[in-house]
């Protein structure tokens, strides 16, 4: 899928699918935004050097798994993201690369999958044709849209938590560990994944603030700031799980230590008792006690007096 929304002055702003530009690049006091989705590599590849995008820059547009990047080039500036999937959850999260192209007069989007956060932009300016383009401002908002999705997903991972808090201190299981992992798992992908977007807007802002005399750019500290708010909460979600997790193993450790300590008891208990019911069970005519008219119910005595010897000694030590 190729999509072009074409601002020309005069014209308003005309929208094209899987029609290649007729010129390129726009002239100057026209403006463009070009949409890539789902197309064949080859013939993405060749649209994209034809419009004198740099080789290695298409490698990195086309690599399934490259992480965030900014580059600057001689006519556009080139920024790679990763947003979330349509269909993502916080029990199910799918991440999703969006590569930006941002020239004078000319915007590029593209990614693979459909794009929530550039669906939502791109409908915003189809309903509004006699705003003309402004390819930073748009890729800007794109950009703000992919972090802000991210909110309510770890809003919803939070809550979760909470009630895993709860479950746990009732009753630990080995569901709600196998939870935790996965959570474990989705959110040091999602801490990578934000400090690199933290480290690229921190260092686009700089280098912004260099071109314009030492001011800030407000929307670059705005996109740094949830960046960094962003990799904060995961760092916070992080820790969060593993602090359940190590919770969990205690809680379990703690009650295997109990049982273990009631069979200890026990085991305790029963050993002198099998040792007089061994000693008096052997088949020797000469055991002086053998034949004692009362020897049963004197070795049941003191066979009762051992035991609950033993168990108040246990008591007494505070061990039950």
């Amino acid at each position: 899928m190729l999509r072009i929304s074409h601002s020309v002055p005069g014209q308003g702003t005309v929208v094209t699918e899987n029609v290649l530009p007729e010129t390129w690049p726009p002239a100057p006091d026209e403006s463009m935004w070009i949409d890539i989705g789902a197309m064949d590599p080859q013939q993405e590849m060749q649209v994209l050097l034809a419009m004198g995008i740099d080789a290695l820059t298409v490698e990195d547009i086309q690599h399934p798994r490259k992480p965030p990047k900014l580059e600057y080039h001689d006519n556009y500036t080139f920024v790679l993201l990763r947003g979330m999937d349509q269909e993502s959850t916080s029990q199910n999260l799918k991440t999703l690369q969006i590569s930006f192209v941002i020239g004078k007069n000319f915007l590029i989007t593209r990614h693979m999958g459909r794009s929530r956060s550039v669906e939502h932009n791109w409908q915003d300016m189809t309903t509004r044709p006699e705003v003309a383009i402004d390819p930073q401002a748009i890729a800007w908002r794109i950009m703000q849209r992919v972090q802000d999705r991210y909110v309510p997903l770890l809003m919803d991972l939070e809550s979760r938590l909470g009630e895993i808090e709860e479950e746990l201190a009732e009753n630990a299981n080995d569901e709600l560990l196998s939870e935790l992992i996965g959570y474990k798992t989705r959110l040091r992908r999602l801490r990578r994944t934000f400090n690199y977007h933290e480290r690229l807007f921190n260092e686009w802002e700089e280098d912004l603030q260099e071109e314009n005399g030492g001011e800030s750019n407000r929307t670059m500290l705005r996109l740094w700031e949830s960046a960094e708010r962003l990799q904060s909460l995961t760092t916070l979600y992080y820790d969060w799980v593993g602090d359940l997790s190590d919770g969990y193993i205690s809680l379990a450790s703690h009650r295997l230590n109990n049982i273990m300590k009631v069979l200890t008891i026990i085991t305790a208990i029963f050993v002198p008792l099998s040792f007089l019911a061994g000693l008096y069970g052997m088949n020797f005519d000469n055991i002086p006690e053998l034949h004692t008219h009362y020897g049963y119910f004197v070795l049941l005595g003191v066979m009762l007096a051992l035991a609950v010897g033993l168990l108040w000694g246990f008591r007494k030590a505070k061990w039950i």
